[in-house]
């Protein structure tokens, strides 16, 4: 049973504990994967800390931590020292090419087509930095 009581407590993110199957970890990773990708936590979203989400869920610290390690690899969070976990900006942009109907028999280590949503913005500063029209930007003498 948990220490503290969690009734009331306001939390970002809250997973249903009746769905944490075995191992543990995996399944808080793939819940927090559902959350992320389904809209449900939007971008930099912080969420609660690792000790209280383990206190919450009954758990031992180092399952929330892998947890959140595997979302972390998967491109689905990020850490800043001293701040806390956030949900990441690309997290719901999809990055591979995989046809999904096809069973890969490999893992997806890359990025392998650039993003696309951002070529407007990469077009404009692109842009801007070539009507300077300085011979300098090739220049390695700085």
């Amino acid at each position: 049973m948990p220490v503290n009581s969690f009734d009331d407590y306001p939390m970002s993110w809250k997973p249903e504990k009746e769905q944490l199957t075995s191992p543990k970890y995996r399944a808080l990773a793939d819940l927090l994967a559902d959350d992320i990708l389904s809209g449900k936590l939007p971008p930099h979203t912080k969420l609660p800390p690792q000790r209280e989400l383990a206190d919450y869920l009954d758990l031992n610290l180092s399952t929330i931590t892998r947890a959140f390690q595997l979302c972390t690899q998967k491109g689905l969070l990020y850490g800043i020292t001293g701040r806390g976990t956030f949900v990441s900006p690309n997290a719901a942009i999809d990055i591979a090419i995989a046809d999904e109907k096809e069973e890969a028999s490999y893992l997806e280590m890359g990025i392998i087509k650039p993003l696309d949503a951002f070529n407007t913005e990469t077009y404009a500063v692109m842009e801007q930095v070539l009507q300077r029209g300085s011979t300098s930007l090739l220049d390695y003498s700085y």
